[in-house]
């Protein structure tokens, strides 16, 4: 199994990016520029959103995932696995184990994923290759301090290592050069059910893991998807995370994951069910 080791603490021990590294020590879904979120119904769709379009976006290199959910071999030099985590599980995966439970809350108040199931392999899509993940990300209830308690209940995610052949419990999470192997970004397809104003597409790096950069990062609480299609994100529009302010600058040069985090807000509960297609490293 491989460990995940993207954007908030998130736990993954078991799947390849170290997901203990991911937890966000304070993700916040507060959106200070956008709405509270919305209600579960498909985006509108297929357009794509502002970086995005239904036209492949230019140059790059597939990421194609073997049955076991393992990069294949490709011109880029990636190599890794895909993982899941989420505030209700331990870094080994373990139901009950993360950071919700372990901050009082039951179950029903903790977020949960229902595919993949994490600390198993996350295997595509038989029948079309696609990487689809459901579940539920909570909402964010008040802690025994009075406050919003953000860093225990965060939400889930679900991404893939670029630089970590190991597949062992606790890998060593590798980093990923990607100016000395000609990538300027990445690009990818995502459809299905997944409400606005709860998604923010990470990029691990060695400085950041525990509280990530992402799309739009520097600017936006989070990425600024709109609906079903096509998005192109390259390295210059990644940053933050702007809800923890003074965050070092995004390292192109030390990227260990890329992760898709549905964010949990203090305004609802977040029910998705989404698949991530036509993954590609972008050479222009």
């Amino acid at each position: 199994m491989r460990k995940a080791a993207l954007i908030a603490t998130i736990g993954l021990t078991a799947i390849g990016c170290g997901a203990g590294e991911l937890m966000p020590s304070q993700p916040g879904g507060r959106d200070e520029k956008g709405g509270a979120g919305a209600a579960l119904v498909p985006p509108a769709g297929g357009t794509g959103g502002a970086a995005g379009a239904a036209v492949p976006p230019g140059p790059g290199i597939a990421l194609v995932t073997n049955a076991d959910g393992w990069l294949e071999p490709n011109a880029a030099g990636a190599v890794g696995a895909w993982w899941s985590t989420g505030d209700y599980y331990g870094e080994d995966g373990t139901p009950g184990a993360g950071s919700c439970p372990n901050a009082g809350f039951p179950m029903s108040g903790c977020s949960t994923l229902t595919t993949p199931t994490p600390g198993m392999w996350f295997r595509p899509d038989p029948a079309g290759g696609e990487m689809c993940t459901s579940g539920i990300a909570a909402q964010v209830l008040m802690g025994n301090d009075g406050q919003f308690a953000w860093s225990a209940i965060w939400g889930n995610i679900v991404g893939f290592n670029l630089a970590t052949p190991d597949s062992g419990p606790a890998p060593a999470v590798g980093n990923y050069d990607a100016p000395a192997h000609g990538i300027t970004g990445f690009a990818f397809n995502i459809d299905g059910v997944l409400p606005f104003g709860h998604l923010r597409v990470l990029v691990t790096t060695a400085d950041n893991h525990t509280d990530s950069a992402y799309w739009d990062g520097a600017a936006m609480d989070l990425s600024p998807y709109s609906g079903p299609g096509r998005y192109a994100i390259r390295w210059p529009e990644v940053g933050g995370p702007l809800y923890l302010g003074g965050a070092p600058p995004f390292d192109p040069t030390k990227i260990e994951a890329i992760g898709f985090h549905v964010v949990s807000r203090e305004t609802e509960a977040a029910p998705y069910a989404f698949c991530i297609s036509n993954v590609a490293l972008l050479t222009n």
